[in-house]
């Protein structure tokens, strides 16, 4: 990841966490996840992602924000 993660919170069908970075730069991350994701969120809106099912992997790529940007993922 392209930032620093914290709060990190798992439940059956989803995965937040909140994501710390420089200003005026993107967050790029890739998170090891066990199904395709149905929705991803970044900062409150939707973000664009790719997946990735050899590697079971989610890339995500959105604005950083040295306050931090809440990340949800759902499955």
């Amino acid at each position: 990841s392209a930032s620093r993660s914290y709060d990190e919170n798992r439940s059956g069908r989803s995965f937040s966490y909140v994501c710390k970075g420089p200003a005026e730069t993107f967050n790029v991350t890739r998170i090891l996840l066990p199904g395709r994701p149905v929705e991803v969120i970044a900062g409150g809106v939707p973000c664009d992602y790719t997946w990735d099912e050899g590697s079971r992997t989610c890339y995500l790529r959105f604005p950083n924000d040295p306050d931090g940007v809440p990340v949800e993922i759902r499955w």
